[in-house]
């Protein structure tokens, strides 16, 4: 039996770990020995763990341990915990190239390893392995802030797999452009969904919640999920558009389901706009679908993004969707027929404008849900299923030509 390695960061709520997830579901555990490894113990925070197949063998790099105490330090701003964290990430990086060669060692032959979330260019060079394959979840222009020296080392970081897997066709035209070498290594996989699965967590009973959930769930509502994060997301056009939209006289409040080391400056937005009792923070939610599905609309606003595979989520439960109009996926998503709205990076008003559209406009209301259940079809589960698994068998095939 053949060993396929698949290597990503955590096992903690986001859109990446959901996705890894759904690969892992797809494979084939008859055929290969599936080898998840995964670089730090979140240990409660991995949530999820327990949706892992249990015939995938998971093993965990940097400890619990070293991986709470560099949480625990980025917290504190003092000097003397600058320089402990300088020490401890140093002490981490060692720690993973170490462990993790030697986890690999213990295996045996590997036919194929997949860099999941990019994390392993820095020891590639180590790694033995008769392939190797690299998935790109964001914009690497935006990712780089369009540094040239940055994109230009990443392309040479690149030149060391044999195939790199694109999530959507904007990013794949925009890896080509930036490195026209590399063509003929590139592709685009579109993220796999279970819609039906979301469909049935969508429709949990509510009446498990807790009394404050229930309360919450039952009033009217906008909602977003995202990790809370001001580097990539742009909360501050989120919640300024909500400002403007509550000045016109609107009711429904804010939720914002997700976690992140961006949660104080998030709150101090919130603050500043005297919205806190209308902008909830819900934290991580093991289920977001259901609270996706009673939301009135669902608001994405970010600065770039690789594919935004929650705008599809909100999709799958007819939900009327507003995006930032941000590099790459939304307007690939959301357009070829408009199945929601996008609004500019950065402009607040515009997003105000783009919900009230969809709100008071009965009319549009049913052309959206036409057209969103024409976009659920163009990203079926069986079309990506195949993509996914013609690329894993000729992988497997040493000395066949990609494309």
């Amino acid at each position: 039996m053949k060993t396929i390695v698949i290597s990503s960061g955590d096992l903690t709520m986001g859109g990446l770990q959901k996705i890894l997830v759904e690969y892992l579901k797809l494979i084939d555990k008859n055929k290969y020995r599936i080898v998840l490894l995964i670089a730090n113990d979140y240990g409660k925070k991995n949530l999820f763990l327990e949706e892992i197949p249990k015939n995938v063998e998971i093993q965990f790099v940097r400890p619990y341990n070293l991986v709470s105490k560099i949480a625990e330090l980025s917290k504190n701003r003092k000097i003397l915990n600058r320089l402990l964290l300088k020490r401890y990430r140093y002490r981490s990086k060692r720690v993973f190239k170490s462990i993790f060669l030697e986890k690999l060692s213990k295996l045996g032959k590997i036919d194929l390893i997949i860099d999941f979330d990019g994390g392993l260019k820095s020891i590639l060079d180590n790694l033995k392995a008769e392939k190797k394959i690299i998935w790109i979840h964001s914009s690497i222009r935006k990712h780089k802030q369009d540094n040239k020296s940055k994109i230009s080392r990443y392309g040479e970081e690149l030149k060391k797999y044999d195939k790199i897997i694109a999530i959507c066709k904007e990013m794949n035209e925009e890896i080509k452009e930036l490195y026209p070498f590399l063509s003929s290594e590139i592709e685009y996989i579109y993220n796999p969904l279970d819609c039906n699965n979301i469909i049935e967590q969508g429709n949990e009973n509510i009446e498990k919640m807790t009394s404050y959930e229930k309360e919450l769930i039952e009033r009217d509502y906008f909602l977003a999920v995202s990790r809370l994060d001001t580097v990539q997301k742009d909360f501050e056009t989120l919640i300024e558009g909500y400002s403007i939209l509550k000045n016109k006289g609107i009711k429904e409040k804010l939720y914002i389901i997700g976690e992140g080391n961006g949660r104080v400056k998030i709150e101090k937005m919130i603050e500043e706009k005297n919205s806190g009792e209308d902008v909830i923070l819900l934290g991580e939610k093991k289920n977001p679908y259901v609270w996706m599905k009673y939301s009135k609309l669902f608001i994405h606003s970010s600065k770039y993004e690789g594919f935004g595979v929650v705008l599809l989520e909100a999709l799958m439960l007819d939900k009327f969707v507003i995006s930032s109009n941000c590099p790459t996926g939304p307007t690939e998503i959301l357009t070829n027929p408009k199945a929601g709205e996008l609004f500019d990076v950065g402009d607040a008003n515009q997003l105000a404008e783009k919900v009230l559209k969809i709100l008071y406009d009965k009319d549009y209301q049913k052309e959206l849900l036409k057209n969103i259940q024409l976009k659920k079809k163009e990203f079926e589960l069986s079309e990506i299923t195949e993509k996914f698994h013609k690329t894993i068998e000729k992988s497997m095939q040493w000395g066949v030509k990609w494309n």
